[in-house]
């Protein structure tokens, strides 16, 4: 029988565990952080910190500043912190166990509106369901041994090993832990994406604000994608007004690209260079004048004012924690790895995540890395690899 050691329990880490255990292996999985529980809500699911990892700090455009990028870590990883949208349309059209439910006309992973993140749904309601499952263990490096990955090598300094390793660690930290551990080639690391967004914010009148999902709808023109966010937060005293709103406008097609790249510490240098193709910047900004046109819902509390559209966009790019934080490439299938997920010149090693995708999906990306994730484990079965 095969031990398996899969490394992350996020999006793609649950879905590969829980499959190759159905398979028959024998299925250890890594993770950094805990199995706190989350709430149904996007920001109450936020502000659980130890689920939330802000590091590394990226830059976001060329020269830009550093600031932090929100990813979730612990079973279900983002899809426990996010806004449980999930897109049905995309690259993949493979079958999957994900709940969903249309709300306001926004499909969204819940049950009876509660969430249900990818490891509750591949490996039931408990997050502990799974014997082997290591927590608050961040891994630092892979174990190579006469060109076999044996397993990895812990923060602490752990060792674990297996037959085989999948790494599902996400599009910042899969590229880091290949680039420490000297596999893959000058490919890996290049070609990172992510979606541009800004979010124009205003207040919210309390007949609009109180209840309902914090992500109120959702909408598609051409490479814009809309989101109005009910609430972010109390406004101040003015009893009519019942916290902060925003319209994010989003652009789901770019051409920009940046980098994963290791510090001279060993940690990872992240630069996503939005906005390199000013292409990408005359589309979102596009987006936002056609919403400021159609005018927003309270009073302008952060939007552009006047012709300063473009530039309002670049510095919010710039300078602004991310909205939304959909890192895909860095590891793309055909450059870095094949289509089984391995990388060139090591054996009994895969990658099996959002890195692995040529570009970042015109989608929100949880269900096609989900659908990736279904599609490398049936690639695996057929191959005999299980």
């Amino acid at each position: 029988m095969t031990d398996w050691l899969v490394v992350g329990a996020g999006v793609a880490g649950s879905v590969v565990s829980a499959r190759l255990a159905a398979a028959g292996a024998i299925v250890t999985v890594v993770d950094a952080g805990p199995a706190t529980v989350t709430g149904d809500d996007l920001f109450a699911a936020l502000a659980v910190t130890d689920r939330v990892r802000s590091t590394p700090l990226v830059r976001r455009v060329e020269g830009g500043p550093l600031v932090p990028y929100t990813s979730g870590v612990g079973p279900g990883g983002g899809s426990a912190v996010n806004g449980s949208i999930m897109s049905m349309s995309g690259p993949f059209r493979h079958r999957h166990s994900i709940p969903f439910e249309v709300v306001e006309r926004v499909v969204r992973s819940t049950v009876n509106g509660h969430r249900v993140d990818t490891w509750a749904a591949y490996h039931g309601p408990s997050s502990l369901a799974m014997d082997r499952l290591v927590l608050s263990t961040p891994v630092e490096s892979l174990l190579v041994d006469s060109r076999r990955c044996v397993g990895v090598r812990t923060e602490s300094g752990e060792e674990l090993f297996a037959d085989r390793v999948v790494v599902c660690a996400g599009a910042i930290m899969t590229p880091t832990l290949l680039l420490r551990s000297a596999i893959g080639g000058p490919a890996v690391g290049v070609g990172l994406q992510d979606h541009p967004a800004v979010a124009l914010v205003h207040g919210v009148r309390s007949s609009l604000g109180s209840t309902g999902p914090s992500i109120s709808t959702l909408e598609r023109v051409g490479p814009i994608q809309i989101m109005h966010l009910r609430r972010l937060g109390p406004a101040g005293d003015d009893s009519s007004v019942s916290g902060l709103g925003a319209t994010v406008v989003m652009l789901m097609r770019p051409e920009s690209r940046g980098s994963v790249r290791l510090d001279h510490e060993g940690y990872p240098a992240v630069s996503f260079g939005i906005g390199s193709v000013d292409a990408d910047i005359e589309r979102l900004s596009g987006g936002v004048s056609e919403i400021l046109g159609e005018g927003l819902a309270g009073d302008i509390v952060d939007a552009p004012r006047g012709d300063t559209v473009e530039d309002w966009v670049r510095e919010r790019l710039a300078t602004a924690v991310p909205v939304v934080t959909h890192a895909a490439s860095g590891c793309a299938m055909g450059s870095v790895v094949d289509r089984f997920g391995r990388p060139d010149g090591v054996e009994n090693l895969y990658v099996v995540d959002a890195s692995i995708f040529p570009a970042v999906p015109s989608v929100n990306p949880m269900l096609p890395t989900v659908q990736l994730s279904e599609t490398m484990v049936d690639r695996w079965l057929a191959a005999g690899f299980v």
